[in-house]
């Protein structure tokens, strides 16, 4: 991992203020309409790719479980008219095995959240400032994956993993893939591959991620959101300020939203059939009131 002090790159990645010292949306302002349009115009293909993890008991990465209770079946169906079926679903928005949105709210730094606003505006009430709503139609645009298991030849990368800059710039160069301003941008690990059809437990078995200086190449690359199919973060963390460094100083400091635990391997095949590797991508959050995140299932159009 980067030796750099996190402050240091704190100060270099900082989008306090760029924006206006009420802004919240921090980088979803990045999402430019012109080019959401051109994402939308380019679709010649209706067919969405959903990368939503399957939202089940069985499928928690490590998570607190999900819970999933039927309130009515068709055991009291009536032999004569009309009956339902209906369910309760329970669970932890964040964690290693929902697909979901952070927002800004999400992390605290120096018990700063941000543009600086104080950590207590988010209470039991949940988030005073930087709610997960704010994103409710925000998301639409470019998407560009970068397949880093297929850059460097593997099937996956290993727990622990470390992507550097130059391992990203030499994905998207062996793609022939340009970024441009307000891409949302999708890193692949091979988590499912690595997996199998079993999850893994990302917390005890560890993850491949992003070292810390790929945060200011984030920033120089005007990155809206960030997706992965694990946490962004490598784990076990190996930073001794911080073991989630990206979360923690993308999402205060830049204002960056994240997309945690995305199913990438319908998405990446796709790209790899048909040698291309950007696409309009389409995840708008649930309208949780005062929400820190939000259960998504994004889609991806060709």
């Amino acid at each position: 991992m980067s030796e750099r002090p996190l402050a240091e790159i704190f100060d270099q990645v900082s989008n306090w203020g760029r924006w206006g010292t009420d802004d919240q949306l921090g980088t979803l302002n990045l999402i430019d309409p012109a080019a959401a349009l051109r994402a939308i115009r380019g679709v010649t293909n209706p067919n969405p790719i959903s990368c939503a993890r399957s939202m089940s008991p069985l499928m928690t990465g490590g998570s607190s479980p999900l819970l999933h209770l039927m309130t009515a079946t068709g055991h009291d169906a009536k032999l004569v008219g009309k009956s339902i079926a209906a369910d309760w679903l329970g669970f932890s928005i964040h964690g290693f095995g929902l697909t979901h949105l952070d927002a800004p709210s999400h992390e605290a730094w120096n018990h700063k959240l941000y543009n600086g606003r104080d950590a207590s505006l988010v209470t039991s009430a949940g988030a005073g400032w930087g709610s997960v709503e704010l994103a409710v139609e925000k998301i639409v645009g470019r998407g560009v994956l970068i397949d880093a298991p297929r850059a460097r030849g593997v099937p996956w990368l290993e727990p622990g993993s470390v992507l550097k800059p130059d391992d990203l710039d030499r994905a998207l160069a062996m793609q022939g893939t340009e970024l441009a301003p307000g891409d949302v941008l999708i890193v692949r690990t091979g988590r499912d591959v690595r997996s199998g059809p079993k999850d893994i437990n990302l917390r005890k078995d560890g993850a491949a991620g992003l070292d810390s200086e790929c945060l200011p190449w984030l920033h120089e690359k005007s990155i809206s959101v960030l997706v992965s199919d694990v946490v962004h973060d490598p784990l076990p963390g190996t930073n001794p300020e911080c073991d989630m460094p990206i979360h923690a100083i993308g999402i205060v400091a830049m204002g960056l939203w994240l997309i945690d635990n995305a199913h990438l391997e319908k998405l990446a095949a796709a790209c790899h059939e048909q040698s291309r590797w950007d696409f309009l991508f389409v995840s708008p959050a649930l309208p949780v009131k005062r929400g820190t995140g939000s259960p998504l299932n994004p889609l991806a159009f060709f």
